[in-house]
C-alpha cells in the first residue's frame, strides 16, 4: 500500500505542477 500512495502522490504532485490543477477531476480520482 505504501508504494501504491508513494506513486500516486507523486503522479498528483506532478499533475498539480505540471497542470496547474487543471484537470481536477483526475487528482479526484486518484
Amino acid at each position: 500500500k505504501d508504494e501504491h500512495e508513494s506513486v500516486s502522490s507523486a503522479r498528483k504532485t506532478i499533475i498539480f505542477k505540471g497542470h496547474l490543477f487543471e484537470e481536477p477531476e483526475i487528482s479526484s480520482s486518484t
